[in-house]
């Protein structure tokens, strides 16, 4: 919809988003049918593992959902964190599907109402051309790919401690 910041968590921001989207429904004659919260910490004008900001931002995406009849994309950008994605239980309890994105899988570690499922993936660079200066032009696409396997070193048969 927009590229500035918008706390929804206030009701100034609700009421730019309210706006920005009737200006996208008068330009193109139709309604937002997706709407993507990227990085979900602007739209909580704070911190994102504070549990009342959290709350305050679900029940705006739920407003959000009942007014446009739309779908809510939350992009949570965990960093370089190893685990599963920082935040508090509001903000977990809320999530129909949670995505996790790293090291070359798509992992879904939630999925309300369906099994969990991963997709492997390696990026393969490719050049669309040259810009007006005549450098290349590049970007990555999406190639699905085998899991890698994990080294397991062989098992010794017959050691001393497996025959006791």
């Amino acid at each position: 919809m927009a590229n500035a910041p918008l706390s929804l968590t206030t009701k100034q921001g609700r009421a730019e988003l309210q706006e920005r989207n009737s200006g996208i429904h008068e330009q193109l004659r139709c309604r937002a049918w997706l709407v993507i919260i990227d990085p979900l910490k602007n739209a909580l004008g704070g911190d994102d593992s504070d549990s009342e900001l959290m709350s305050q931002l679900n029940a705006a995406v739920l407003g959000l959902i009942a007014a446009h009849c739309c779908t809510v994309l939350r992009v949570h950008h965990s960093g370089i964190q190893t685990r599963a994605a920082a935040w508090t239980f509001v903000a977990t309890a809320s999530v129909d599907t949670e995505i996790r994105i790293a090291d070359g899988a798509i992992t879904g570690t939630k999925q309300r109402d369906d099994a969990k499922a991963q997709l492997h993936f390696k990026l393969t660079v490719v050049t669309l051309g040259t810009d007006t200066d005549g450098d290349p032009v590049r970007t990555c696409i999406v190639e699905p790919r085998a899991p890698r396997r994990e080294f397991r070193p062989p098992i010794k048969l017959g050691s001393h401690a497996e025959r006791r």
